[in-house]
């Protein structure tokens, strides 16, 4: 086939050689559309660039009314970016592909005969033009020897021209508008908002400031470039209001009379502590002490969390620690305070994959170097640091020591007359009858909530005045109070949830046999109530018992503890010819007391006197501190203490089975007993009461 001549016939036009084809019947008012924009760009006022940093620019970055507005040139190119794909680069119309072509024009002898001519664009792209009509086809070809072969085979006369690779001004321009897009809003962003407090380079920068909360004293006046006075903003707490824990608040109050007096202490040549930490299990008042330390210390008060100097990015932490003490050092005299010190201050070298060199510790580092570095020579220029955990265990030993934190102030749970003193804090608050008497009524309650916290003690006189609320009382009474503290231990009342009389029969029978354990055997606790009424997910039934505030056990009082645990099993082996699974979490706690008896306190003969207990400071450990021989005589000393306190157990109930039943039927006609039901069936207990501070608030009228 020859190309050249058919290229030449005169019933063709001339070929189409370097000439671009129409586009689209719209290209026009694209052109126009484009003309227009670049009309309104060169009459904007608003450069892409602006490298002023004159008054002017820095006024407009002040200016209130909001962030400054997108230049129009960006708008103008993301409006283009959505438009120019409609005219460059596009699928070509009627696009079909080159089978389809073979198989519906070149093979058919109707459509072949009105193909009046074929433009191959760039080598890639066939244009087909039909006789007659405007309307086009194209396909994609793969190979120009092949395309041709097939031309050649089924209509060799069909003239075909080639259009050179041309690449409009147009396609340029749509090749790179994204790149020119991209880079004009990244520096309208640098340009506009570098500046503005909640920029991303912005906050970037102020990645390493810290993010303490400081309070200033009454008619106190910051320095320069301190933060704000947030005085007002106070949940004013004083040391009045804080109780159950006097040795420990005589110790902080020091630490405010340090700062405010301090010439009294350097008269005597002592020198103010730099630091004590405040222990103790949670909601004992650490951080309430700390508040009321801050409203009456005189100075500024500086409060931060310990996660606060967590972050993902590398020297963040270490970073904050700086600036922190930076800002004491401006607002000294003055006191810091960090709650949660563990966060940062655990023991490093435990953590063998980062080989010592984490995040966590250079956070450590950097505060060690910091309290090390504490300008104290000079008068009246002293900080403090004062920080809470309730892990002490687990912090390193180099920022326990004497110099950094001198004082370890513990917070223990309080004892009978500190609780009395928090609920007559907290009872002042609640509306209560007129003649009601704060103090006895407050001992009552802390009679039978050994082992509360404050945090606890609070819980349950917020938890009376909302009960109150429900039934629409006008005061909150005592029996309010009683329900609120048996939610806290036992749960809340179901209610709904009803027993078939069987199984009310048997929990009663298993709440007796606790009851009438703990009242025959000496080294238990004072029975305050029985009940059967379910509480919680699983109790269906509980006994309350009022336990001392020694913390001092001997082997009698946690062998007849396991006793006394195993009454409600062994009733219900008297009582029922089968047991149920009622006594799963009886069965915990007489394993516990054994095992720890065997393991820890020297309590086996066979063992002897050594500690089998593996101390891993609250982390993983895989390893035992003992041989699978030990293992073996470890698990039948257990085996034995529990076996012999269940015979014990058994012997006691057969002999008081009389007592049993008339506790079970009581239990079965009101649901619940108090230690006036029990002195009314049983008498009195046959020895006397080791701890009888509670009798003088028990035995009061009802």
């Amino acid at each position: 086939m020859n190309f050249s001549s058919n290229f030449n016939k005169k019933e063709h036009p001339e070929p189409i050689v370097a000439k671009s084809l129409p586009l689209n019947s719209n290209f026009s008012n694209y052109i126009d559309l484009f003309k227009n924009s670049l009309n309104n760009l060169s009459n904007s006022q608003t450069p892409l660039f602006n490298n002023n940093n004159n008054k002017d620019n820095n006024n407009n970055n002040k200016d209130p009314k909001g962030p400054q507005k997108p230049p129009i040139f960006a708008i103008v190119l993301f409006v283009l970016s959505l438009l120019l794909p409609l005219y460059t680069n596009g699928s070509p119309p009627n696009a079909i592909t080159l089978q389809d072509f073979i198989s519906n024009y070149l093979t058919n002898d109707l459509n072949r005969e009105n193909i009046a001519k074929i433009v191959v664009q760039d080598k890639s792209v066939a244009i087909v033009f039909f006789k007659n009509t405007s309307n086009t086809i194209s396909f994609s070809i793969g190979s120009i020897k092949q395309f041709e072969s097939y031309i050649e085979r089924y209509s060799p006369l069909t003239p075909i021209y080639y259009q050179l690779d041309q690449t409009s001004l147009l396609s340029l321009f749509g090749k790179f508008l994204p790149s020119i897009i991209t880079l004009s809003i990244l520096a309208w962003f640098m340009r506009g908002q570098s500046s503005g407090a909640g920029s991303p380079l912005n906050r970037l920068s102020k990645m390493g400031k810290n993010k303490a909360t400081v309070y200033y004293p009454e008619n106190y006046t910051p320095p320069p470039g301190a933060p704000p006075n947030l005085h007002n903003n106070l949940r004013v707490t004083k040391f009045k209001d804080v109780a159950g824990c006097q040795e420990s608040k005589q110790e902080i109050m020091e630490f405010v009379d340090f700062l405010k007096n301090p010439e009294h202490y350097n008269k005597l040549g002592a020198k103010i502590p730099k630091g004590c930490i405040l222990h103790g299990p949670p909601g004992t008042g650490k951080t309430l002490l700390a508040r009321a330390c801050s409203s009456e210390a005189g100075t500024p008060f500086i409060t931060i969390s310990g996660s606060e100097f967590v972050e993902m990015f590398v020297g963040v932490g270490a970073a904050r620690i700086r600036d922190l003490f930076k800002l004491a050092r401006t607002l000294a005299p003055c006191i810091v305070f960090i709650d949660e010190i563990d966060a940062i201050g655990k023991k490093r070298g435990n953590n063998k994959i980062s080989n010592g060199s984490d995040e966590r510790e250079n956070t450590l580092n950097q505060l060690l170097i910091e309290m090390d570095g504490f300008n104290t020579a000079e008068p009246g220029k002293e900080v403090v640091l004062m920080a809470s955990t309730n892990r002490l265990e687990v912090l390193d030993d180099a920022l326990l020591r004497p110099g950094r934190f001198d004082r370890k102030i513990e917070i223990d749970l309080p004892d009978l007359e500190g609780r009395k003193q928090i609920y007559m804090i907290h009872l002042k608050k609640l509306k209560l009858e007129l003649n009601t008497d704060l103090a006895l009524l407050a001992g009552r309650l802390a009679s039978t909530t050994a082992g509360f916290s404050g945090a606890d003690i609070a819980n349950v006189c917020n938890e009376a005045a909302l009960i109150a609320a429900r039934f629409e009382s006008s005061f909150v009474e005592f029996d309010h109070f009683e329900e609120a503290i048996s939610r806290t231990i036992a749960g809340l009342q179901k209610k709904s949830r009803v027993l078939p009389p069987d199984l009310r029969k048997v929990v009663a029978y298993h709440e007796a046999g606790h009851a009438v354990c703990g009242w025959f055997l000496k080294n238990c606790d004072p029975l305050l109530k029985v009940t059967i009424v379910p509480r919680g997910s699983a109790a269906l039934g509980y006994a309350q018992y009022i336990p001392s505030d020694n913390n001092l056990m001997t082997e009698e009082q946690y062998f007849d503890t396991m006793v006394m645990a195993l009454g409600g099993r062994c009733s219900e082996e008297i009582h029922f010819e089968t047991v149920t699974s009622g006594a799963q979490n009886d069965f915990q706690k007489v394993t516990a007391i054994a095992t720890k008896m065997c393991k820890e306190l020297g309590m086996s003969k066979k063992l002897g006197y050594i500690n089998y207990s593996n101390d891993s400071s609250g982390g993983i450990s895989v390893t035992k501190p003992f041989s699978e021989t030990s293992a073996i005589v470890l698990d039948e000393e257990i085996k034995k203490i529990v076996t012999t306190a269940h015979e014990r157990c058994a012997k006691l109930l057969r002999d008081n089975s009389a007592a049993v039943e008339k506790v079970a039927q009581r239990l079965l006609e009101r649901e619940t007993i108090t230690r006036k039901d029990m002195l009314e069936l049983l008498g009195k207990r046959p020895y006397a009461e080791k701890h009888n501070e509670f009798e003088k608030y028990l035995d009061i009228k009802e």
